[in-house]
């Protein structure tokens, strides 16, 4: 899927209704006037943007214990590359390299899926050279005229959001449970992961409507 370009996106005001459904938000430099005040500071808030985002290198792994001895039924991890620039300008504003994770216990009962996301995080990331997390202190690119200051600010804003999206799926999505699709055939199953280890009840009949 990755090479087919499966996880390659460009993002501006017109295709929001495309990818989501809504015309609500434009990607202007308003939309960033949290997180990248100098495009708006430059530009002014009406400026139009385009975003292109990628994903690679998708892993999931179940049964995760990281370096910390934390365990979890299932970790996520993801590198994304993200460019803002200026709609119908080809030189960018600003380009980052990110790595992304979850760690999510989880849980089916009865045919619904209840779960709990235990963090997100977020790093800067190499992907040229060594796809790991690094340090650095201003961005890989901008045409802004960031100074570290400036770069750590627009990094506490990215580890605030990614609180706050932890905040919202264990709240309003998962702990409320999501309900697996019925058939007349049916399968009422209970399973948890573990380290090395799977336990489960699995029932089989058939339901008449």
């Amino acid at each position: 899927m990755e090479r087919q370009n499966w996880f390659k996106f460009t993002f501006n005001s017109e295709n929001m209704g495309q990818y989501f459904g809504t015309h609500m938000y434009k990607i202007n430099a308003e939309f960033f006037e949290k997180s990248l005040p100098q495009i708006f500071e430059k530009y002014g808030l009406d400026q139009e943007l385009e975003v292109d985002w990628s994903a690679s290198r998708p892993r999931i792994a179940f049964g995760h214990e990281d370096d910390e001895g934390t365990s979890s039924n299932l970790h996520f991890r993801v590198f994304q590359r993200v460019a803002i620039r200026k709609k119908g300008d080809l030189n960018y504003l600003f380009y980052e390299e990110f790595q992304t994770s979850f760690n999510l216990d989880f849980t089916l009962q009865q045919e619904v899926f209840f779960a709990n996301m235990k963090d997100v995080n977020v790093y800067k990331a190499d992907l040229d050279n060594t796809h790991k997390v690094v340090e650095r202190d201003l961005p890989l690119f901008d045409g802004l005229d960031f100074d570290e200051d400036q770069y750590a600010v627009f990094w506490g804003f990215v580890e605030q959001k990614a609180l706050a999206w932890q905040t919202y799926w264990n709240d309003y999505v998962l702990s409320k449970g999501i309900p697996m699709p019925y058939w007349n055939l049916e399968t009422l199953t209970y399973f948890e992961l573990h380290p090395g280890a799977l336990s489960g009840v699995l029932s089989l009949f058939y339901h008449s409507v």
